[in-house]
């Protein structure tokens, strides 16, 4: 792991600058676009730690006087704690001058300039609520370790839970077995919390929690009765371990389960020992693939709505049985819940579960009441929007909730929706106005090189035939991708998307975006 850069947190000597701030723009007006800024680029998994000096809160504080005094009054800007620890290397040499001490010094100056940074942070965020996300946090009293090291470490410490009485969100990502010792400590508070080690936190208005983990870590958090939790985000490592968390969660709102994700072991089959209550529980979602055989029969979740499975490569190929197996548990999930089903997403990458499984998936109209229905990543057929057209026996339009469909693949990828699959699916679909509530389309197609004015005459043919028959655009946002492709191949590099161009139909307005968004964001 890479050491961060620590940026200085002294404030900087005043900047002359030869126009005031409110001679150029509204201090009001400038605190509206930092805002909009530090929102779009710091996501909770993308965004820089504390200490980097890239981190956009510390870069507009740095451009004047006047930008420094804005960016210090925005508590919103330092409400986010990202703080990577420096990892600590097995000494290889414990005499005097050896490699062991040339590790120890600048191990230990890198904790106390994360204190001195985290002092700061704290400060300009003032009373906010807190997102922190520890990585690499951990306290080993091994004989090994250096005394400065661990003192070092204690100090930021201190200072860090002096704010976890304001954490409500908490990402916890270690390696090696370091950070054990954290999720032992944690505990909701309360006049008995539990034994805690030496790094115990209460956080006692935490309502999300995400963290990696085997099962021997859930035993200390199952313990506890976390009732202000309303989202969680777990490795799914071992069901039971699983279940006797998600008990200690009453509150619980969204559930994220992490299955097969790599380095980890299979979490196996379940036995049935334990089952989960969930009354509040809306949505869940499967990272990596889909859940163990029969883990349906341990949720009780009357109230879920949303479902969504996010696939990955990260824990390599499935093989042909795994791939029946993760479809026929994922069959079940629906069989059961798939009635009150309302958001039905698959992202990620390839096309697990196949395409095949989807068109016997709608076939069967096991989500009768989808309202959004969502592919993002994959590579599907024009045979999946044909099966959304199917009548039902009674003349009936299949899934008349729905109201978003979007099929859009990885951007390296072919999509196999044809340009005439998506205009006949828009045509078909919105045509049938007296029973039909779709309002948003994004499907992907695959097309030769083709001019701006022919897709733009093509949406300007669209839109009077839908409102010949009836069709009110009022509301209606219609946006058909073309990736073209160069002798019959899309060229596979990352910047592929960047050529895309979309038919864009919004309240009957035709319009041909191309710009560098790749397709699937900022629908």
């Amino acid at each position: 792991m890479s050491t961060p850069s620590i940026s200085p947190t002294a404030d900087l000597a005043p900047v002359p600058s030869r126009l005031g701030i409110d001679k150029i723009l509204p201090a009001e007006i400038h605190m509206q676009v930092f805002s909009q800024v530090h929102s779009d680029v710091t996501s909770p998994d993308d965004a820089p730690s504390i200490s980097s000096s890239t981190h956009p809160s510390y870069v507009l504080s740095q451009v004047c006087k006047d930008w420094r005094l804005i960016t210090h009054s925005m508590p919103e800007l330092w409400s986010h704690l990202k703080i990577v620890f420096p990892e600590w290397c097995w000494p290889l040499n414990m005499e005097p001058g050896g490699e062991y001490f040339d590790r120890q010094r600048p191990k230990t100056m890198l904790i106390a300039a994360l204190e001195e940074c985290l002092v700061s942070w704290l400060e300009r965020s003032k009373a906010q609520p807190l997102r922190v996300t520890l990585i690499n946090a951990h306290r080993d009293d091994a004989e090994s370790n250096p005394a400065p090291y661990i003192a070092a470490f204690d100090s930021l410490w201190s200072v860090l839970s002096s704010s976890s009485s304001r954490w409500v969100e908490l990402q916890v990502t270690y390696y090696r077995s370091g950070g054990r010792m954290l999720l032992h400590g944690l505990h909701p508070g309360g006049v008995n919390p539990g034994p805690a080690g030496p790094l115990s936190l209460a956080v006692p208005n935490i309502t999300s929690l995400d963290f990696e983990g085997w099962a021997e870590e859930f035993a200390s958090l199952s313990s506890r009765r976390w009732t202000t939790i309303v989202s969680l985000a777990v490795d799914l490592c071992e069901p039971n371990a699983v279940l006797g968390l998600l008990e200690a969660c009453p509150a619980l709102v969204d559930l994220t389960l992490r299955n097969h994700v790599a380095g980890r072991r299979d979490p196996g089959p379940y036995l049935g020992e334990k089952t989960a209550k969930l009354p509040h529980l809306k949505a869940i979602t499967f990272v990596g693939s889909a859940p163990p055989p029969d883990l349906h029969k341990a949720f009780d979740i009357p109230s879920l709505n949303s479902f969504a499975l996010v696939t990955t490569s990260k824990g390599g190929c499935m093989d042909g049985r795994d791939q029946k197996l993760s479809e026929a548990s994922l069959m079940a999930w629906m069989e059961r819940f798939g009635g009150g089903i309302t958001d039905f997403a698959i992202k990620g990458e390839g096309i697990r579960p196949s395409c095949w499984w989807l068109l016997e998936f709608f076939r069967a109209n096991l989500i009768p009441n989808v309202k959004n229905i969502t592919h993002l990543g994959r590579v599907d057929y024009d045979m999946l929007l044909d099966r959304l057209l199917k009548t039902l026996p009674d003349g009936g339009i299949r899934y008349s909730h729905l109201e978003s469909f979007v099929s859009v693949p990885q951007a390296h990828c072919i999509p196999w929706h044809s340009e005439n699959g998506a205009l006949r699916f828009v045509e078909s679909r919105l045509g049938r106005a007296s029973e039909n509530s779709l309002r948003f389309v994004h499907v992907a197609v695959v097309d030769y090189q083709v001019s701006d004015r022919d897709i733009e005459r093509k949406g300007m043919g669209l839109v009077p035939r839908l409102r010949s028959r009836g069709v009110d655009l009022r509301g209606v946002r219609i946006k058909i991708t073309y990736t073209f492709s160069v002798d019959g191949k899309v060229r596979k590099s990352d910047d592929q998307w960047k050529s895309w161009r979309s038919l864009v139909i919004d309240y009957g307005e035709v319009f041909v975006h191309y710009r560098g968004l790749a397709p699937g964001r900022n629908l």
